[in-house]
């Protein structure tokens, strides 16, 4: 049988889920395509989703629940607390059980912009990131 004729699962958007970005990587051997916040990793899909800059204008790499008016929403988060967050929501919205969005998310946080080692982020203003029009 040719591999081609199977029905390959297909990423699923969770609108509103912090961290659908897990369902999508659960289903698909792929990493999700196109922006992601890099504080949660929710899918940056429509205008509303991305964060804004003190000026109004959004900011590319975080979402809205993370970053707004040039300052993130909870500036002292740990990484580990993140999860903690991520986990409660995934867990109650049914996206996946705890145990395992907890090992995905162990993964996953490490590479994101804001938790990477080496990386200070405590508001982006004045700091090079890229923006567009909302």
């Amino acid at each position: 049988m040719d591999d081609s004729s199977q029905v390959q699962p297909q990423p699923v958007a969770w609108p509103g889920s912090v961290l659908s970005t897990a369902r999508r990587w659960t289903m698909s051997a792929q990493q999700p395509l196109g922006p992601f916040c890099q504080s949660c990793s929710m899918p940056l899909e429509k205008p509303e989703d991305f964060g804004t800059s003190r000026s109004g204008i959004r900011v590319n790499d975080y979402c809205h629940s993370c970053y707004r008016d040039g300052a993130f929403a909870n500036p002292g988060i740990t990484m580990e607390q993140m999860i903690d967050r991520c986990v409660a929501i995934m867990a109650q919205r049914g996206i996946m059980p705890e145990p395992k969005a907890r090992l995905l998310l162990r993964e996953v946080m490490p590479g994101l912009r804001r938790w990477r080692e080496g990386t200070v982020e405590n508001g982006l203003e004045g700091a090079s990131y890229r923006v567009g029009r909302a």
